[in-house]
């Protein structure tokens, strides 16, 4: 069997890192295609060996399988095309969007199958749908944040807090935060921001010239969560991940 993994964007890599893991030690055989983004943060323990560097090549591969946590795939590419998601975000109707590009829906749970089975009615059945559980879950329980290098100093005697809001217009809370959050910080407590990769680059600005807050540029938030004592954030996905670790969150304006 050979399996072409499509990452666009750098916030799906994490993502991918079990599915990899899990490749490595068996008998398929898979390739990267890769955004250019992505390839300039590739994991030192993916070979750039197996990077199929432009589409002449994606298709000379002839892939049985292109599995893509994006909403979009490039359907030149051979092979039955997969969805596998990058994001538990189910009260956003683009979760929910079909937009033609894949065969088989890769679901995280009962919810997200049901909605897909409709939908699969609605669409002549011309897809198929199979419950697998998301696969990002399965790195973040696995993470070990002891042997991970934070490179930032983390005061031992402070609660963590970390603020993750989500970018989209419709549903951030960052850009009414601006200039608060300063008045909300407590003396035993120690703030990180951790902004989506495609959030609006004056919001984060703003932040960035706060004093007594972080603001970390890392594509996975995954090491964050689990140093973090409380999450602050709004209709962003990440709550779920940061509930899988059993640990507090407080939304703001959440849309349900």
């Amino acid at each position: 069997m050979k399996i072409v993994l499509y990452i666009a964007k750098k916030y799906s890599i994490p993502i991918f890192k079990p599915l990899v893991r899990f490749l490595d030690s068996s008998d398929h055989d898979y390739m990267f295609y890769l955004s250019d983004k992505v390839k300039k943060d590739l994991p030192k323990e993916w070979s750039k060996s197996k990077i199929l560097e432009n589409l002449r090549s994606a298709k000379k591969y002839n892939s049985d399988f292109v599995l893509s946590s994006g909403n979009f795939v490039d359907f030149r590419i051979p092979g039955i095309k997969v969805q596998i998601f990058h994001g538990l975000g189910v009260e956003k109707p683009a979760h929910f969007k079909i937009r033609h590009f894949f065969d088989l829906y890769l679901t995280s749970g009962p919810f997200v199958t049901e909605k897909f089975m409709e939908l699969r009615e609605d669409n002549n059945r011309y897809f198929e749908v199979r419950e697998t559980g998301w696969l990002k879950i399965d790195y973040i329980l696995g993470f070990d944040k002891d042997s991970y290098n934070y490179n930032i100093d983390i005061p031992s005697d402070k609660k963590i807090i970390l603020y993750a809001p989500t970018f989209s217009n419709k549903m951030e809370s960052a850009s009414q935060m601006i200039g608060k959050i300063k008045g909300l910080i407590s003396k035993d407590e120690f703030w990180i921001l951790k902004f989506h990769e495609l959030m609006d680059k004056e919001v984060v600005a703003h932040f960035k010239r706060e004093k007594n807050i972080l603001v970390v540029e890392n594509y996975d938030i995954t090491p964050y969560l689990h140093i973090a004592d409380i999450m602050i954030s709004d209709t962003s996905s990440v709550v779920y991940e940061f509930m899988a670790l059993n640990k507090p969150v407080i939304t703001i304006d959440t849309i349900s």
